[in-house]
């Protein structure tokens, strides 16, 4: 069944230039996703794996870009991430 909420950290290498990934970006910003860095965003949301959220965010990028998920089961710790970050994972580890 779908569990309360899950943390993610979704990593992603976008390959073609000039492509509009407004849409992706706009997802991110509609599950109030953390930036982390320039393509790290850490995501809480109640997706019942990893796999079902690359499923959501996979229909949002191209075929030749590429796109990593794993949940996070355990703090994750940082170095010099975006602004915003370490409070993100403080409130929820």
């Amino acid at each position: 069944g779908i569990r309360d909420m899950a943390y993610f950290i979704v990593n992603y290498q976008l390959n073609k230039d000039g492509q509009d990934y407004q849409n992706l970006w706009d997802e991110f910003e509609r599950l109030e996703a953390q930036k982390a860095q320039r393509t790290v965003y850490l995501v809480d949301c109640n997706a019942n794996d990893a796999s079902s959220l690359l499923q959501h965010l996979r229909s949002l990028i191209d075929a030749n870009d590429m796109m990593l998920v794993c949940e996070l089961t355990e703090k994750p710790a940082s170095f010099r991430s975006y602004e915003g970050t370490q409070a993100w994972i403080d409130a929820r580890f």
